[in-house]
C-alpha cells in the first residue's frame, strides 16, 4: 500500500462521525442537542454516560488503530505524521459529515496512544483526577498533551515523534478555539457537567 492511500484511508477513518451513529441508537440527532458536537462531552451531557463511553472508545480506537499501525511497519517518520493528522483533520472536516465535524481532542488522544503508547498511558491517571476536579474537558487534553510530550521525549529521546504530539495538542486547542470562541478552554463546549 502507498504512502499516499494510507493518508487518503486515514481521513476517511477519520471522517466516519460515531458520535452521530450512537447518538441514532438513542433515537436522536447529537448536531440538535446541546453544542451540536458529535464528540464525548456532548454525547455525555446529552445522552448520558452508556453512549459516551461508546464513542469514546470509537474515537479512541479510530486514532490509534491507523497510527499505531503506520507506526509499527514503518518507524518513527514524517509519513507517521502525515498519516496522524489524517485521521485527525478527517474528524474535524470530516467528507462524509458536510465537512462538519468536531474538535478532535479523543481522536487526537488515540493518535498519541497510536504514536506513543507508554507516554499516553501514564498520562492517564493525573487526567482522571483533572476530569473528576473540574469536569472539564478542555483542560484533561491539555494535560494529556502536556504530559505526553515530556513522557514521550524522556521514553522514545525521538524529536519527530515529540514534535508530532505537541503539534497534534496545538492543533486541537486552535480548533476548539474556533469552534467554542474561547482561548482558553475553560468553556461550556468542553464541560461535562450535566446541564441542569
Amino acid at each position: 500500500m502507498t504512502y499516499a492511500a494510507w493518508i487518503v484511508g486515514s481521513y476517511l477513518i477519520g471522517s466516519v462521525q460515531f458520535g452521530d451513529f450512537v447518538a441514532r441508537l438513542a433515537h436522536k440527532d447529537i448536531r440538535l442537542l446541546g453544542t451540536g458536537n458529535p464528540g464525548t462531552a456532548n454525547v455525555f451531557r446529552e445522552l448520558g454516560l452508556r453512549y459516551a463511553v461508546l464513542v469514546l472508545i470509537l474515537d479512541l480506537t479510530k486514532g490509534a488503530i491507523p497510527t499505531g499501525l503506520i507506526m509499527w511497519m514503518n518507524g518513527s517518520s514524517w509519513i507517521n505524521l502525515a498519516v496522524s493528522f489524517a485521521v485527525i483533520i478527517g474528524h474535524m472536516i470530516p467528507v462524509f459529515s458536510r465537512f462538519n465535524g468536531g474538535t478532535g481532542l479523543v481522536v487526537g488522544m488515540g493518535v498519541t496512544l497510536g504514536l506513543s503508547p507508554l507516554a499516553a498511558l501514564l498520562s492517564i491517571p493525573l487526567n482522571l483526577v483533572i476530569a473528576k476536579m473540574t469536569h472539564n474537558m478542555g483542560y484533561v487534553g491539555m494535560t494529556f498533551f502536556a504530559i505526553a510530550v515530556i513522557a514521550g521525549w524522556l521514553i522514545y529521546s525521538d524529536l519527530l515523534l515529540t514534535f508530532t504530539v505537541l503539534l497534534i495538542g496545538l492543533v486541537i486547542y486552535f480548533k476548539t478555539g474556533v469552534q467554542y470562541g474561547d482561548w482558553f478552554l475553560g468553556i461550556d463546549g468542553t464541560n461535562l457537567q450535566k446541564n441542569e
